[in-house]
């Protein structure tokens, strides 16, 4: 319910549904010479087997009504539960909404209908003649019109239960509440076993569960299709919305503390075009944790890919001190500040991420795959050098080369820091990134002079089990860490080049 001015307003949908109804009933009480009657002959649903049914009448059905009881009934409901529905939903899909549940009412009582006439042909065809007797039945059944909005009105009512499992209703007779979800399960079932046992003639129960059952599954397919809802709001009477849908967006300045506690989002100048900024906001923090964690999980695949593929060659690539420095120093820090990169000239133009896609979505996962083999390639590479530098000739190392085993690490190393400088863009060169990310140049050049002091000062080179190295075996380190700059930029550019073949395709 919305207040303005301290009178409540009903959304349009719902308001004009209700006038319509009413009007359409006035036209069946006033209308002279038996043409109330006549309205309800040709606007009413009847079988598809009679004479009488036309394909409009799915839908004029749901305007007509047997009398001001059954009128009442149906409207009170829609008011009650149909106001929230369409602020929440919006217009026009509440009234798709609407629409397609009535429909699904009419044909799943035209189905029962079926049904019955045809069990009534199979019993006359086994009896071996049309008899006066079953010909009357027959035409009984088929000249069996059914009105009333009841069937779009329980669609509401299962849309309300589902969307608003905890809402408290309050029961006329008896005069208890209940959670809307066991109201709605426990009427689904009365009016299920109802239309099966027939036990109240006179009453469309299966047009009822009908408009239950099309409910169910096009809110399951909306769903499926990742649709997100957003709700803004100031009282205490937008609370229940703001709180289930996706995204409830509450007013700072004009809004109750009821509604600021149950939003997800408090605009504190009550702008909405503040809006777009948090968008804006939140899609760089999202891309900078996927930066993060695939920097971070492409890293460590490579030290343990490199581990394993040397042990299978015979060899110890790195001690276990080694790897956790290059997960304390080398990882941690350039992550850190990935965290902290400025968003990207085409945040704003991309479309809405899918609600389901995971944070390895978008060709993620398959880039850390690729990353982390490609460190663990020159990594190797790098150990074999080293050792056929010691020896003075090539040969596939065995056991532990100490020489191997620093080439390696500096490798590695410095490998590790320069991808972080590829992670800033998952697609984009990092050559055309406007500005520059200065706490990622800063843990870079850290995390290079941390690596070269383990390497250069006697005492630390010891504790890890060093060797000295000449400016020739750090420049073949070097050159072989760089390599994963360019080699990361052609892939991206392959990928640009497969993702705007993909969408010339389907443009």
């Amino acid at each position: 319910m919305r207040f303005n001015n301290g009178a409540f307003t009903t959304p349009p949908v719902v308001k004009n549904l209700i006038i319509i109804n009413a009007l359409f009933f006035l036209a069946e009480v006033i209308l002279p010479n038996g043409l109330g009657d006549l309205l309800i002959d040709k606007l009413g649903l009847y079988p598809w087997q009679s004479p009488n049914f036309r394909l409009y009448q799915l839908i004029t059905h749901m305007f007509l009504h047997g009398g001001i009881a059954h009128l009442f009934m149906n409207m009170f409901a829609l008011w009650m539960f149909g106001r929230t529905l369409e602020y929440d939903m919006g217009s026009k899909r509440f009234l798709i909404y609407y629409m397609i549940t009535g429909i699904g009412a009419g044909l799943l009582q035209m189905g029962v209908s079926w049904i019955e006439i045809s069990r009534l042909q199979a019993a006359a065809h086994e009896m071996g003649a049309m008899t006066p007797y079953m010909q009357s039945m027959i035409a009984a059944r088929a000249n069996v019109v059914t009105i009333g909005a009841s069937g779009a009105v329980f669609g509401v009512l299962l849309a309300f239960g589902m969307m608003y499992p905890n809402a408290m209703i309050m029961l006329l007779i008896p005069p208890i509440p209940i959670k809307a979800k066991y109201f709605v399960i426990g009427y689904g079932l009365l009016e299920l076993s109802l239309g099966v046992t027939g036990a109240q003639s006179g009453v469309a129960h299966f047009a009822h569960v009908g408009g239950m059952i099309f409910g169910f599954f096009l809110l399951y397919y909306w769903k499926k299709k990742g649709k997100i809802t957003a709700m803004t709001g100031d009282g205490v009477n937008d609370a229940p919305s703001i709180k289930s849908a996706d995204i409830g967006v509450g007013m700072g300045i004009t809004g109750t503390d009821v509604t600021k506690n149950v939003a997800d989002m408090v605009l504190s100048d009550d702008n909405f075009a503040t809006i777009v900024g948090a968008v804006a906001e939140g899609r760089r923090i999202y891309d900078n944790i996927r930066k993060a964690i695939g920097f971070l999980l492409a890293s460590n695949m490579s030290e343990v890919l490199g581990v394993f593929f040397s042990a299978l060659l015979g060899f110890t690539l790195l001690n276990p001190v080694h790897l956790l420095f290059i997960n304390l120093i080398t990882d941690c820090f350039p992550a850190l500040a990935l965290g902290l990169e400025p968003a990207e000239p085409d945040t704003m133009h991309r479309p809405p991420r899918d609600s389901r896609d995971t944070i390895f979505s978008g060709g993620l996962g398959v880039d850390i795959v690729y990353q982390g083999l490609l460190v663990t390639v020159l990594t190797l590479t790098s150990y074999i050098i080293g050792h056929c530098m010691e020896v003075g000739y090539f040969e596939m190392p065995v056991g532990v080369s100490p020489h191997g085993m620093t080439m390696a690490f500096l490798t590695m190393n410095m490998c590790e820091i320069f991808h972080s400088f590829n992670m800033r863009s998952q697609r984009q060169s990092v050559f055309k990134l406007p500005g520059h990310n200065k706490v990622l140049w800063a843990a870079m050049i850290g995390a290079l002079a941390i690596t070269t002091a383990v390497l250069e000062v006697p005492a630390i080179a010891a504790l890890f089990n060093f060797t000295p190295v000449g400016w020739g075996e750090y420049g073949i380190a070097l050159g072989l860490a760089v390599l994963v700059i360019p080699i990361v930029e052609l892939v991206k550019a392959c990928q640009r080049a497969a993702d705007r073949k993909r969408y010339c395709k389907v443009k």
